[in-house]
Formats: C-alpha cells, structure tokens, sequence
C-alpha cells in the first residue's frame, strides 16, 4: 500500500494553494447557503454506516474496469482538424474502479468487482489497485475478450469527450459468481455500484441493491450511460439506493427523459432535483436518498462562480439542498484534465461520511479530492504521484511531515487515518 502520510501532506499543499484555512481532508472552508441546519436524512444515512459492525470491508465496488487513452488538443468541435499536443496517455481508469483507487490510499478497506482481459492492459489495471491496497479477489479475467479501453479527448479549457470500447466488461454478468458477489456485498458497510454499457451488468445492479438494501448503505454513480435512459426505465435500481453521484448535465438527462420532466418547474439544479424527488413520491419511493450533483470545471478555476458541488436530500420531497459559493476571486489553479474528477470526488464524499462527517465537511472533502485530481493529466495521476514515498517530496520536510501527522490523529472527526507504524 502507498504511503497515507504522503499523500495527506501533497493534499494539504494543495489546500495552502487554493488559499483554504483549515483542513478536515480537504476542508474547503466556502461559505455555504440553502440550509440552516444539518439535515435529518442525511444524518440517517451516516449513523446507519457507523451502526455497521463486522464487516468484511468499509467500500465493495463493483465498476466496469478500463484503460484510459488520452489526447490533448486545443477544442473539441465539429469537422475541426487540430494537432494532438505531445503522447497520448494510456492510464488505468474506470469510474468506480478510480474511486477505489484513491478510497484505499486514504486507509479505507476497499473491495473491487469487476472483468479484466487476460492481457497487458488487463495486467496494468490489476496491478494499479493491488498497489493502492485495493482487494482485488473478485476481478475476474479471461481470454476470449480484450479488457475495456477509452479513448478521451480534452481540449485545453478541460471539456472532454470520451469514447468507450467496453470489451470483457460486457461479459461480467456471465463471468462472476453473483452468490460471491453478493456474499462480499452484504459485508460491506458501503455498497458503490458505477455503470456498465451491457444490459445484463444494469439487471444485476438492480438484483443486487434489492437484495443488500438494509444490509449496506448502496451508492451509484450512474454516469451519461445510465442517465439517458431515463429515471422511469431505471426506477428499478434507483428505489433501492442510498446516494447518487451524477454531473448536472446527467441530471437533466435522467428528468427530462422520464416523466419526472412534469414536476420540472425551472431549469437550475435545484428545480430538477426537486423533480426527482417529486418523481420518487410519485413512484412511492420510502427511503431518503442523498444526491450529489457534480459540476463540471472550467479548467483553471480562473472563473468560479459555477458552483461545483450541490447536495439534495429527501425522500418524496426536497427536503434539504445545499450548494458551495464561489471560491476567493484571486485563486488560480491550472487543471488541464477534468478525467477522474467526478471519481475524486465520490471517494471524498464517501470516505467523510464513513467518519461520521457533516454534510459540509463531506462536500469539502469531495471538493478538493476532485480538484485535486485534475491537477495532473489522467485520472489517478494526481495521486499516484502524491502516494510515493515522503521523502520524495521536496517541498516537505521530515518536520512538516511529523507535523502533519500529529494534526490529523488529533483531529477528533478525522477524515484520513494515518498510519504511525
């Protein structure tokens, strides 16, 4: 496993350079609005995760599993000739896989699912998240399918496009042993679920999070794949999770694709979240359900008057919603590569709320994890190169670094362990 002490030190750098006061993983001291109080349902959520005892695992991921081609150009537009700058990037990725990747970096008992080639891309996605500490027994590989790859465009302001070719992960659902899988799911505190382009992946996310709701709290993060079919056709799997992660864009697309597009009466986040929780008392949903609803970066943070972050909670109504203001104006912080940003975010989120965090403080972790990553090209670079030994980082001394660690076992709601031995 890389080293916990590293990585907390770079992240509390990069808390210094976005000119943030404290730090609680990542505490992004912003001024927030839309509550006055912690919300009761979220608050539900978090002791239901601290009440777990005796599981096998803290986080069970189960995500399709892909090798990342990145290019950078200067924009992405139609019938645009344009010059890829410098090699094209081939990283390991996969949206809950990247999750994974920096949960168990941060000291959280993290669990993969999931289908790998047997072949080199297949070998390098392996050996990535055995390195970060991440359990892999339950990756299953075979030969008669190359593993997924993408292939990501970014232009220079941070947007992308990506293009998947998903390989074996369209062969998970006849490759594992659900019995195994749901065995490792329901030993779990978190259960975090990300889509798959197969058909057969989606029917058994949806058996799975029926069977395990009450055993594990189930969070999913349903990506553009999920989100254009519509909330009606995917009511199945989402009456019987816990939280969602979703850019506002696949927001849109889950509502206005679905009759949930009835209830819409605005077009901000706030107005399509209540929508969808509208849509759950329609459906006679029982159970809250926390929302995540990420923005997308504009590529420096030059400009950050987009609110990055917003989080709804309810159960058939909007019954909390709470959004960051802008950051200071005089911050500048280049981000060339958006990739795995939503990824960062999803695993700071998760890893405060396994600490019993505010929902703020919750945010704030999932803030700077995601802006954090797109400080680097690709989406587990960041903290690759931040996990290293501490010693290799030159702008911390051994002092600092003692230092450092003495404020976080201190820290009585800690969001990152440290390691002392």
């Amino acid at each position: 496993m890389k080293d916990g002490k590293a990585l907390f030190a770079r992240l509390n750098e990069f808390r210094k350079r976005i000119k943030v006061d404290s730090f609680t993983i990542a505490g992004v001291r912003l001024t927030f609005s839309g509550i006055t109080e912690e919300a009761n349902h979220f608050r539900e959520i978090v002791n239901r995760i601290a009440k777990v005892n005796n599981k096998s695992h803290e986080v069970f991921v189960i995500s399709a599993h892909n090798i990342d081609e990145i290019k950078l150009i200067d924009k992405i537009s139609s019938d645009h000739e344009c010059e890829i700058f410098g090699c094209p990037t081939k990283e390991p990725g996969g949206s809950g896989a990247n999750s994974a990747y920096i949960l168990a970096l941060l000291g959280v008992d993290t669990a993969v699912a999931g289908a790998i080639g047997e072949d080199e891309d297949g070998q390098l996605l392996e050996s990535s998240l055995r390195q970060a500490g991440v359990n892999t027994e339950l990756l299953y590989r075979a030969s008669h399918y190359p593993s997924g790859k993408t292939t990501t465009i970014v232009e220079e302001s941070g947007k992308r496009l990506i293009a998947v070719s998903p390989g074996i992960n369209n062969e998970f659902h006849a490759l594992c042993s659900y019995e195994d899988i749901l065995e490792r799911a329901s030993n779990a505190k978190i259960v975090h679920l990300s889509s798959f382009a197969g058909k057969s992946e989606i029917q058994l996310q949806e058996q799975l999070a029926s069977e395990v709701k009450g055993k594990s709290i189930v969070s999913l993060t349903p990506g553009a794949i999920y989100s254009k079919k519509g909330l009606d056709r995917l009511n199945g799997l989402i009456k019987n999770v816990d939280l969602v992660f979703l850019y506002a864009e696949q927001l849109e697309s889950l509502v206005n694709r679905s009759s949930a597009k009835s209830f819409l009466g605005g077009g901000g986040v706030c107005d399509f979240l209540e929508a969808l929780y509208k849509w759950r008392g329609k459906k006679k949903h029982t159970s809250p359900l926390i929302v995540v609803v990420k923005d997308a970066f504009d590529g420096t943070m030059k400009h950050t008057t987009r609110r990055f972050l917003s989080v709804g909670v309810g159960v058939s109504e909007l019954d909390s919603y709470m959004h960051p203001e802008e950051l200071e104006p005089n911050v500048r912080l280049d981000m060339p590569d958006s990739t795995g940003a939503g990824d960062a975010a999803v695993a700071g989120f998760l890893v405060g709320m396994l600490n019993r965090a505010s929902m703020e403080s919750c945010i704030d972790a999932a803030f700077i994890m995601s802006s954090f990553a797109s400080t680097r090209v690709g989406a587990r670079t960041a903290y690759e190169e931040a996990s290293g030994n501490i010693e290799s980082l030159d702008s911390f001394s051994d002092n600092q670094s003692t230092a450092i660690k003495s404020e976080v076992n201190v820290e009585k709601n800690t969001l990152i362990r440290v390691d002392n031995n």
